[in-house]
């Protein structure tokens, strides 16, 4: 209640809490720990995508040479198996040897077919590992 004139009050208000026991000091540790926790889970699941990368192109580089190997088998075995047909034909060969040459060939078939299922395998793991989607089409 004063005079005629503008009046003008001014002043500044400060809390300090003398008794919070140091809980402000624990709430940022806990802040920082939490912070570093979901920094080292980024780094772990980064290294891992990485090993997981790695080994994929792995097993694709293996199962490749697998399949260039068993390739050049199944055609040697083929080769020999025809040889040993017409020995044979010839009265120079066993049926026995006929057949043993006809297994060889089987084997030799089976891991081209192994070759290329690890390879299949190896390059869907690799797909999964890059995240690459594709679609199943239907045959």
């Amino acid at each position: 209640m004063g005079g005629s004139g503008e009046e003008w009050l001014a002043g500044v208000f400060l809390e300090w809490s003398l008794f919070e026991g140091g809980i402000t000091r624990a709430q940022v540790g806990k802040a920082r720990a939490r912070f570093r926790e979901v920094e080292w889970g980024d780094k772990a699941v980064q290294d891992q995508v990485q090993v997981d990368l790695r080994q994929a192109v792995a097993d694709i580089r293996t199962a490749l040479a697998s399949i260039r190997s068993s390739k050049r088998l199944v055609e040697a075995q083929d080769e020999a198996y025809q040889a040993i047909v017409e020995f044979y034909k010839r009265g120079k060969a066993t049926y026995i040897e006929v057949l043993t040459a006809e297994t060889d060939v089987t084997q030799a078939k089976a891991a081209y077919v192994q070759a290329v299922g690890d390879y299949q395998s190896a390059s869907a793991r690799l797909d999964r590992v890059t995240g690459k989607r594709y679609a199943i089409s239907e045959r």
